[in-house]
C-alpha cells in the first residue's frame, strides 16, 4: 500500500510531535513529601518531628508532628495504606497552629489539580488555601467533616502562569491539640502546549481529513 505525500506529511508532523515536546501530555508533581514520608518514624507511633528534618513543609511552632498510619485502629487508618505510610497532624499543641509550603514553581502556562486528605480526629473541619503569586487564590475554604474516615478534598483545572509561584496553607477548625489531620497533598500541573506545536498538529489533522475526504 502506498502511502500519499500529504498523509506521509501528517505522520511525520506527528512523530515531531511526539519527540520534541514530551509536556504535551505529561503532568509533573509539585508538591514536596506530600505523603509526609521524609523522614520515617516509629514503626507503630507519632513523633515531633523538628522543621529542619520534615521536606517540603513549615509551621508556626518549632515540630512538625507525623503520624505513623497503623497508630490508630480501623477505619481511621491513613488514607494511602491500611497499616503503611506516615501523615500529619495539622494541631501540634491548638487549633491555632498551621502548615504550609511555599515556592512551588510552575515552568509555564498550564493547568492545575491540587487535592489532599484529611481525617478530623477531635476537629470539625479543616481550613485549607491555595495562592498562586500571579493569579492570587485559586482554592479555599472550610472543609467540614462528615465521617470518622478520611475525606478527599479537590479541585481540577486551575489556570496558572508561568514561572508562578504557589503557597499551601492549612490549619484545623476545632480540636485543640487533637484536630485535622493530613495526607496525600498534591498539586499536578499541566503545561499547556508551545502554540507552535498546536499548530503543527492542526496541520497534520487538516492532511489527515483531506486524505479521508479523497478516499470517499
Amino acid at each position: 500500500m502506498k502511502l500519499k505525500p500529504i498523509f506521509i506529511s501528517f505522520l511525520l508532523g506527528l512523530s515531531f510531535l511526539c519527540t520534541t515536546t514530551p509536556s504535551f501530555a505529561t503532568t509533573m508533581e509539585l508538591v514536596i513529601n506530600g505523603e509526609f514520608e521524609e523522614p520515617v518514624i516509629g514503626s507503630t507511633t507519632w513523633e515531633p518531628v523538628p522543621q529542619s528534618r520534615v521536606s517540603g513543609w513549615s509551621n508556626n511552632t518549632e515540630f512538625i508532628e507525623i503520624w505513623k498510619q497503623g497508630f490508630l485502629s480501623s477505619p481511621i487508618f491513613g488514607s494511602d495504606g491500611s497499616a503503611t505510610g506516615q501523615h500529619h497532624e495539622v494541631a501540634f499543641n491548638g487549633a491555632s497552629n498551621f502548615t504550609t509550603q511555599d515556592s512551588l514553581m510552575t515552568i509555564s502556562d498550564g493547568l492545575l489539580d491540587f487535592s489532599f486528605d484529611a481525617w478530623r480526629r477531635d476537629a470539625s473541619g479543616i481550613e485549607y488555601s491555595l495562592t498562586g503569586s500571579s493569579s492570587g487564590l485559586l482554592a479555599s475554604g472550610i472543609h467540614s467533616f462528615t465521617s470518622n474516615n478520611w475525606e478527599t478534598i479537590a479541585y481540577t483545572g486551575l489556570s496558572v502562569f508561568a514561572d508562578e509561584t504557589f503557597s499551601l496553607w492549612f490549619s484545623s477548625v476545632g480540636g485543640g491539640g487533637s484536630g485535622a489531620h493530613i495526607d496525600q497533598v498534591s498539586l499536578q500541573f499541566s503545561p499547556t502546549p508551545e502554540p507552535g506545536t498546536m499548530l503543527l498538529l492542526g496541520f497534520g489533522l487538516l492532511g489527515l481529513a483531506r486524505v479521508s475526504r479523497k478516499k470517499n
